[in-house]
């Protein structure tokens, strides 16, 4: 299945290898990992961006730089994060601490000190 995005079409080997990484329902999950990739790399070139040299990094610095610019995250409020401290108190406990002051060790007749 050709996988076209705007015009772009996403490579076969492309899919290919982005499935390897997804796992499980694979072929899905690349094609629509990588489709989300070039919209987000056309977006770049809307804004101007764009980046230096070959290679992964410099393709994910660019997709980060257009998530950075476009993307806001809310503040949560006092009742949003309460009911999360609520709803996830394994998180946020530890188990029972203690404090030693001496450690005794029972030495045996023909142990090394």
């Amino acid at each position: 299945m050709v996988v076209i995005v705007n015009g772009v079409v996403i490579e076969t080997n492309a899919i290919e290898l982005e499935a390897q990484r997804q796992g499980q329902d694979a072929d899905d999950a690349a094609r629509r990992t990588l489709a989300v990739r070039e919209l987000l790399l056309q977006r770049a070139r809307e804004l101007g961006l764009t980046r230096c040299g070959d290679g992964r990094q410099s393709v994910d610095s660019l997709i980060e730089k257009v998530l950075d610019l476009e993307v806001s995250t809310p503040a949560p409020t006092e009742t949003e994060c309460r009911r999360h401290y609520e709803m996830h108190p394994e998180k946020y406990t530890s188990g029972e601490l203690v404090e030693a002051r001496h450690i005794l060790i029972a030495v045996t007749p023909g142990a090394q000190v």
